[in-house]
């Protein structure tokens, strides 16, 4: 995949095409087997036609660890991007959570350090700009991680009127279109500020 600064997520559509047991999509098949996630109530054929709560539902299955590979694809230096509701306002809200280094801390608890640490460059990046980063070592430590929120009470996130088959799949490719954008577009450049300088 091809990463940039600003780029924190990518949609792998040739994954998709490719390993799709039912010869069109592989988040289509995930899709159709959380097909009650998406139903007003259990066992009705009836959307839940909230277009925030569609939005959360069709990311969490389109992201690792339930779809791995992944559909939506999190730049691997980042820990996770992950969607939810907002409890009062009932807005969606994406956290892109970006490890930082201790150094980015002006005060520091007098306990052992550990930064984030890294591995093997991702595959098709051959400079190594995007290692990933693996759990932290043994025993306690204390990692940094600077925690970037979107707010999606604007975002153009398409209305469910499926709970099943073609539309479903299209309805929901659709959401994950919109986050991926708006994270990108919204979030990219904070976050390569805040790596801006960073030892990764």
């Amino acid at each position: 995949m091809n990463w940039n600064p600003t780029t924190l997520v990518l949609l792998d559509e040739v994954t998709d095409q490719e390993r799709a047991s039912d010869g069109v999509s592989r988040y289509g098949v995930y899709l159709a087997a959380a097909a009650q996630d998406f139903q007003i109530w259990p066992d009705a054929d009836a959307p839940h036609t909230d277009p925030a709560y569609f939005a959360v539902t069709a990311w969490r299955i389109a992201t690792s660890p339930i779809m791995d590979p992944a559909y939506a694809v999190t730049r691997p230096d980042l820990t996770a991007i992950t969607a939810h509701i907002d409890d009062e306002a009932g807005d969606l809200v994406v956290d892109i959570a970006v490890p930082l280094t201790h150094r980015a801390l002006a005060r520091r608890p007098g306990y052992p350090w550990q930064d984030w640490r890294t591995s093997r460059p991702v595959t098709g990046d051959p400079a190594g700009h995007w290692p990933r980063t693996p759990p932290p070592g043994p025993r306690c430590a204390i990692l940094t991680t600077a925690t970037v929120r979107l707010n999606g009470r604007d975002w153009p996130l398409p209305t469910p009127t499926a709970t099943s088959g073609p539309t479903l799949l299209a309805e929901a490719k659709q959401a994950i279109e919109v986050i991926a954008d708006r994270v990108n577009t919204e979030a990219g450049h904070i976050v390569a500020q805040l790596l801006a300088g960073e030892s990764r």
